[in-house]
């Protein structure tokens, strides 16, 4: 809210018409948000979180194995040479292959040739290892992603965006009016996903409310997913969160 995704270049789709038009397609039917289904792993809601679930599966359990998906895939997102389990997730998580910000990390790469068996593995280069990675996607029930987004929840999140107790939140029976009241320490950080605006929103969370002090905290260097799953020597997250969390009183 407050602008924290402004960064990201997709624009808040708040206006009353704007609002109108997307709960009549939900009352339509058109009921989850479909942003996924554009990386090319289907066009059903939860393609892409199955996709992604079942790549982290295989890369957990057997990662050096010679990939059980790559066959499967999409002949657009199928790498060129025999690849590994963990490379195959790899190669659908990694900054390097231009998946989108929110959605990847920095890990490595694809060896650049093939083991004795005339697989490639994956090779980690990054401050993610994809072993992390491949463990949180894996499940067993769905685990980093949501298989489901509401198309119900995209809209109150955009119109929550300028945190003000207006005609068009209360139509929505979103309640926005408790901002000035907040009066603990808060703890921001930020990626390179939305270049400066996460802690543009902070900051401005900080001014208009109680809270009595607050840490701004950046990595350009890490994407969206990368805090989760970085090493912990590479993390600067979690590193600057502890600190945070030690200086509460």
């Amino acid at each position: 809210m407050l602008g924290a995704f402004k960064g990201s270049g997709a624009p808040v789709q708040d206006s009353p018409e704007q609002v109108r038009q997307r709960l009549a397609a939900i009352e339509g039917g058109r009921v989850f948000d479909l942003t996924l289904s554009g990386v090319g792993l289907g066009a059903r809601a939860e393609s892409t979180q199955i996709w992604y679930q079942l790549a982290g599966w295989y890369a957990h359990h057997d990662p050096e194995g010679r990939s059980v998906l790559q066959d499967r895939l999409p002949d657009a997102l199928r790498p060129p040479h025999p690849v590994t389990n963990a490379a195959l997730l790899g190669a659908l998580v990694d900054a390097g292959f231009g998946w989108p910000n929110d959605i990847s990390v920095h890990s490595g790469r694809i060896a650049d040739s093939p083991g004795a068996d005339g697989v490639r593995g994956w090779v980690d280069e990054g401050i993610t290892p994809i072993a992390r990675v491949a463990e949180a996607y894996a499940g067993p029930v769905p685990a980093v992603w949501e298989w489901y987004w509401p198309a119900r929840l995209s809209v109150d999140l955009d119109v929550s965006d300028a945190y003000a107790d207006t005609d068009l939140a209360r139509s929505l029976g979103l309640r926005l009016r408790h901002a000035a009241g907040l009066d603990v320490p808060l703890y921001a950080f930020q990626t390179s996903a939305y270049r400066g605006t996460v802690l543009d929103a902070a900051r401005r969370v900080a001014a208009e409310s109680r809270v009595p002090y607050a840490v701004h905290e950046t990595d350009e260097g890490m994407n969206h997913l990368d805090p989760l799953f970085a090493a912990t020597t590479h993390n600067t997250a979690t590193r600057t969160l502890a600190e945070f969390v030690r200086g509460l009183r």
